[in-house]
């Protein structure tokens, strides 16, 4: 499971990549130049992975978050659209920036009854990446909005690259050039030492800013 990093990357933010980037992979392949890309949930680690690999394939991103504080964060993060769901509609949102055609490829780590809004705001022909169950519990399957809309709706984990000694291979070939370019910077929110792993981990209950949580020597 090793991998040699760039000498571009200091030690933590090799250690803050793999489990971002890799799950953030499951975007290549499925997101075309000139797409339209909603990354629901968007201020996290993840999020940030995934804004550059929309950003680096030609696409354009629209970034969703609760909190209004995160969204200059988006912005700065490379978003080209921000969704503020504690205030905005996702759906009405997504029809209005998209001039009412809806998003190309939705990467959905909430799941459960936002099911429902990521296929209504859909393009026809689009397609949704569950990777993640943020909500908790299952949903209600939108099968009407699946069938109307001729959507394509799968599922993708990090697991099915790192397990995978032919994908894993892909991805690193993919992300050894972008990490040495500059392309891809891995985000770190704070370090800690080993001995203060316990304020560490009290960092990452307080829901850190978008990047990892690293504890190093």
């Amino acid at each position: 499971m090793l991998a040699r990093h760039p000498a571009s990357l200091t030690p933590a933010q090799a250690a803050a990549f793999w489990v971002p980037y890799g799950t953030a992979y499951g975007l290549v392949g499925a997101v075309q130049e000139g797409d339209v890309v909603a990354l629901p949930a968007a201020s996290s680690a993840v999020g940030a992975a995934a804004l550059q690999i929309v950003r680096d394939a030609g696409a354009v991103s629209i970034a969703t978050t609760r909190s209004v504080s995160k969204a200059d964060e988006l912005r700065a993060k490379g978003a080209d659209h921000v969704i503020v769901t504690d205030s905005e509609e996702y759906v009405a949102r997504v029809r209005e920036i998209t001039d009412g055609r809806g998003a190309d490829v939705t990467f959905d780590p909430i799941g459960g009854d936002f099911l429902t809004q990521a296929a209504a705001a859909s393009a026809s022909g689009g397609t949704i990446i569950a990777y993640g169950i943020l909500a908790g519990e299952a949903g209600r399957f939108p099968q009407e909005l699946v069938i109307g809309r001729a959507l394509t709706v799968r599922g993708y984990t990090v697991g099915q690259v790192v397990a995978d000694s032919v994908k894993r291979s892909e991805a690193i070939a993919y992300f050894e050039p972008r990490l040495t370019d500059g392309r891809f910077v891995p985000s770190v929110a704070a370090t800690f030492g080993l001995t203060d792993f316990v304020a560490g981990y009290a960092e990452v209950e307080a829901n850190p800013t978008m990047g990892r949580v690293v504890v190093q020597p």
